[in-house]
């Protein structure tokens, strides 16, 4: 269980880290990446059980 705990901070980090280098989204665009970055973790979570 820590090792996915840890991964997915790993990922977390990353994704904000990429997400602060990245030029400033319209609200659509940053919805879009929000939904995106949900079903990607869904689908992680789902792939692990």
């Amino acid at each position: 269980m820590s090792e996915i705990t840890i991964l997915l901070l790993y990922l977390l980090a990353a994704v904000a880290f990429t997400g602060s280098r990245l030029p400033q989204f319209e609200r659509i665009e940053r919805a879009a990446f929000v939904a995106a970055l949900g079903f990607a973790l869904a689908g992680m979570l789902l792939h692990l059980q």
